[in-house]
């Protein structure tokens, strides 16, 4: 009884330690996050109701983002870039999510397929190969016009970095270190621009040598501080006081403290290198070995005494580590880490059993899947007795989406995209539940998706059916495409200076799906509808929708061609890129961005978020501009009768 009570004991303080350890990361994922997605589709809800009044059909998500973008843009010009930066953290607490998780959004076209009107052999594969030689065609047209559009007006097409592991993206905010690191080496305080700015190599010796002068003048602003401020200026906050930092660590902030260690690194290293040329003016010995692995001791030279500082030394240099999954806007090229949680844990004064630090440990690791699970077993019930499937479908489609990134070996992940395996697993579970319940399956996937979202939550009018999990996926979607004005805003430079090789491509790219696939999809033996329906094949879904629906073509079609382009330009796209085939240079963000934005859409620029952030900045605006021709164009009638004529489309 009495190991019973040590063991439930040890549960309870296990669980309550870990709560306390996730609290930081319950407050950012489960309270901030869903705060500013509900703010965010409050604004695209009212836009939308405002578009209604007009006769344009257009949807609110592109039109916040387009505004968003110009917004940020005039706030950087009338408040400046500080003001602005604290706006932009703001918008990429939901921003951020919605853009880590928006390959998920698009799965809702895929699970619905079964639904599609039947559909011929022939037909099918008329429709695999005109998309095959249409997509590749599209691709060398775009990519080889893009280059000869950039030589002619003699633009740069070259990066300044060529991985997004090398960009230095985490801006620092913390202005009391950006001053001290002005007055040790004001010579570097203009080195990193603000677009791509990549690290810089370490210095060698010619550029420490030249550097002395500006050290020395340093020097005289150090000498006039005072011993005590200059020590805890220049002290790590890690080496003042350990123990009050290491004893309440909520989860998600070892990495603010893996940035606070890693700025007194580098404040250490130029103490050390300040303090070396002092007392070599002094004609004193130093002990400056920054390659030791033990803690420097540095004798540091004032104009009333002498006093010796202690610093952690500089770790010695590792293999970097790429993480092409790496999801978020923000990267950093260091991700290596000096220290982890549960060393921290260890090194702490906590007085608590092992038993406990495990559990703690395990659940503040797993807090995620345990908030998953519970959502699934109290879906249950709900499912069963209440005939209501939007939380099972929605645990299951999210399980199985997290499945497919983490199980798979990493040589098998490039081909085992987790939009189209997760699909396919999200079918299984759903047939297997719609047998438990003696239903059938395709009235189970009806249920999936039933078009009411956000904007027709509060209309009762037109669709009296709860929302699916589809409905879900498809709102936050919405608040992805909103997001996506975070890297336009990021590398307005680059897309400022490459504006006008923008335009023609798209122009072309719009003039050859508008005019040239329907009436060559109609005349190869496919029906009107998927004729027209093609013509959107390559423009993002929540632009497709309302142009497809414009000209009275099939939705569907339209869908499942725009996620699949996507896909294929997130699996091929590098390699058609690449010596053996196309040969564009790897740095070559212009043309990479356009060609993947005007024929992939939204999912090539997902990836393009994790490998090369300045090519999904021009991808984001490539694919907003081209999906807005395309509905402008749909939404003049003359036009729409015309490709309705070629295509002898029968309307009432």
């Amino acid at each position: 009884m009495s190991r019973l009570r040590t063991v439930i004991g040890d549960v309870y303080h296990g669980v309550k330690l870990g709560l306390k350890l996730s609290q930081k990361h319950i407050l950012d994922s489960y309270l901030k996050v869903p705060f500013g997605i509900l703010v965010i589709l409050g604004i695209l809800y009212g836009v939308n109701e405002v578009i209604i009044l007009t006769t344009i059909n257009f949807p609110s998500s592109v039109a916040c983002m387009l505004l968003l973008y110009i917004f940020l843009i005039s706030s950087q010009k009338i408040l400046g870039d500080r003001k602005t930066k604290k706006i932009v953290k703001f918008i990429e607490i939901p921003g951020g999510f919605s853009l880590r998780w928006i390959n998920i959004f698009f799965t809702p076209a895929f699970i619905t397929l079964p639904l599609s009107s039947w559909i011929s052999a022939k037909e099918a594969l008329t429709i695999a190969a005109v998309f095959l030689f249409g997509y590749f065609t599209a691709t060398v047209i775009i990519a080889y016009f893009t280059i000869g559009l950039q030589k002619i007006l003699k633009t740069t097409r070259r990066s300044n970095v060529e991985r997004a592991e090398e960009l230095h993206l985490m801006e620092d905010d913390e202005d009391d270190h950006k001053e001290s690191e002005r007055q040790l080496n004001p010579s570097n305080a203009n080195s990193t621009a603000i677009l791509g700015s990549s690290t810089s190599p370490p210095p060698n010796d010619d550029r420490n040598s030249s550097n002395n002068s500006s050290i020395r003048g340093s020097i005289d602003s150090i000498n006039s501080l005072n011993s005590i401020e200059m020590v805890d200026r220049m002290k790590s906050p890690l080496n003042a006081n350990p123990e009050l930092i290491v004893q309440d660590i909520p989860r998600g902030d070892e990495n603010s403290i893996e940035e606070q260690y890693r700025k007194s690194l580098n404040l250490s290293k130029q103490a050390s290198r300040l303090s070396h040329i002092t007392t070599n003016n002094n004609n004193n010995n130093v002990s400056d070995d920054v390659d030791s692995d033990e803690v420097i001791k540095v004798e540091l030279q004032t104009n009333k005494d002498k006093h010796t500082l202690e610093f952690p030394s500089l770790p010695s240099p590792v293999a970097q580590l790429k993480r092409p999954n790496n999801p978020g806007i923000l990267a950093s090229f260091k991700n290596r880490k000096l220290f982890c949680q549960r060393s921290i844990l260890e090194q702490s004064n906590i007085l608590e059993t092992d038993k406990k630090l495990i559990i703690a440990q395990f659940l503040n690791k797993n807090f995620d899947f345990f908030i998953l699970g519970i959502l699934f077993i109290v879906s249950l019930p709900i499912y069963f007795i209440k005939n209501y499937p939007m939380f099972l479908h929605l645990s299951i489609a999210v399980a199985t989406f997290i499945f497919m990134l983490q199980v798979p070996p990493p040589k098998f992940k490039k081909f085992l995209h987790p939009v189209l395996c997760s699909v396919g697993l999200s079918w299984f579970w759903f047939y297997i539940f719609s047998l438990i319940k003696n239903e059938n399956f395709l009235d189970t996937l009806k249920l999936y998706k039933t078009s009411r979202n956000y904007l027709k939550l509060f209309n009762h009018k037109e669709n009296n059916q709860w929302p699916g999990a589809g409905d879900v996926f498809s709102t936050l979607m919405d608040v992805s495409i909103v997001s996506l004005s975070i890297p336009m805003y990021t590398y307005r430079n680059d897309l400022k200076r490459h504006f006008w090789a923008l335009l023609p491509p798209i122009f072309l790219m719009s003039f050859g799906c508008f005019f040239i696939y329907p009436p060559l999809c109609y005349k190869l033996g496919i029906s009107s509808e998927r004729s027209l329906g093609f013509a959107g094949r390559s423009i993002t879904l929540a632009l497709g929708t309302p142009f497809v629906q414009a000209l009275d073509g099939s939705v569907p079609l339209m869908a499942v061609c725009t996620v699949v382009s996507g896909i294929v330009g997130a699996l091929t796209g590098q390699f058609i890129f690449g010596k053996k085939v196309l040969r564009i240079r790897e740095d070559d963000y212009v043309t990479r961005g356009i060609t993947l934005g005007i024929n992939c859409g939204a999912i090539a620029t997902a990836q393009l978020l994790t490998i090369d952030p300045r090519a999904a900045a021009m991808s984001s605006l490539t694919f907003v501009l081209f999906g807005t021709m395309m509905v402008i164009m749909a939404s003049i009638t003359p036009l729409a009768k015309l490709v309705q004529n070629w295509v002898e489309l029968k309307t009432s």
